[in-house]
């Protein structure tokens, strides 16, 4: 995935390249299911910078977010649909310049190997399912206690009331096909993870050091820096702690 250039690349594990395609707009986020296809994200601000007025204060601008869903050549192009609820916060001086402070609430999306799309806003916790026809079929969540971040830049303290679920780290999906759900904690050297079974039943909670990137086979990969500086992948098994 290549936002700047508006491309994607298709590469063979060895590295060699087989193809790729353009894309216009402003995209994000790539994902594939068992079927090699592949699936991404594109953001349309509902106004441009230009169109605002030159203000003191923040002014909010709808988002609609598209999901698309495409062969590895580009090609049988589908439309997920509008999402909405993302509002970017933009302020325009009269220098000409402008100060964007993105959106407070994100659509976050993962996309298991059956091809079924899992939707949501983290406004609420709420998480919709769609069938590879772009159905509907199933919305699914949980009660929770919205979380307070406390930040402290020198003598400046910034407390902030964080969203349902957190869309910098990316849902999983284990072996048995139920869903692994981030969301935030007071205490930001662990992560969290909210877990569903693939029928949308809250199953368990479960606590560990470092972002997982990946689940196979009863273990979990997550991407660490060592003291060096090196960024390195490492493999890990989940137990139980009594």
């Amino acid at each position: 995935m290549d936002p700047v250039n508006g491309r994607v690349s298709v590469l063979d594990i060895y590295g060699k390249y087989l193809g790729g395609f353009r894309v216009e707009g402003q995209f994000r986020e790539m994902k594939t299911d068992g079927k090699n296809r592949l699936y991404y994200s594109k953001r349309t601000p509902q106004k441009t910078t230009a169109e605002l007025p030159v203000t003191k204060d923040f002014q909010e601008i709808d988002v609609v977010v598209q999901i698309f869903r495409s062969e590895a050549d580009g090609k049988e192009l589908f439309n997920f649909g509008d999402f909405k609820g993302e509002k970017d916060r933009i302020r325009r001086m009269d220098t000409g310049g402008a100060i964007a402070t993105g959106s407070q609430y994100n659509i976050v999306w993962e996309v298991n190997r059956e091809g079924m799309l899992y939707e949501g806003l983290n406004q609420e916790y709420k998480i919709n399912v769609f069938d590879q026809d772009g159905k509907k079929i199933l919305t699914f969540g949980r009660e929770y206690e919205p979380v307070m971040i406390e930040r402290r830049l020198g003598e400046l303290v910034r407390k902030s009331l964080m969203p349902a679920f957190d869309p910098r780290r990316a849902w999983e999906f284990d072996d048995d096909g139920n869903l692994w759900v981030s969301i935030y904690s007071e205490n930001e050297e662990e992560v969290v993870y909210d877990v569903f079974s693939p029928q949308g039943i809250y199953l368990k909670q479960v606590i560990v050091p470092h972002m997982i990137r990946d689940i196979k086979k009863g273990k979990v990969y997550s991407i660490l820096t060592t003291e060096e500086g090196l960024m390195v992948v490492k493999r890990f098994i989940l137990k139980e702690i009594e």
